[in-house]
């Protein structure tokens, strides 16, 4: 898994794809998007809080994979 990995259209980011939409939760944790989507501590825990709150909703395609 690469922390620095890009989707292919370029509008995720990070070992979770989060977003830029995703980017509001990073300050909850004394951070900002551009100083922590690459960092894979933060970032998990991110997407862990993003996941409790918005479910597979946040992620359309892998949740397509649990239907």
């Amino acid at each position: 898994m690469d922390p620095y990995a890009r989707s292919a259209n370029g509008l995720y980011y990070g070992l979770w794809q989060q977003g830029t939409h995703q980017a509001n939760h990073y300050p909850e944790h004394g951070d900002t998007w551009e100083n922590g989507w690459h960092d894979p501590g933060k970032s998990t825990v991110v997407a862990w809080d993003i996941f409790q709150s918005e479910g597979w909703g946040a992620w359309p395609y892998c949740a397509r994979a649990y239907r």
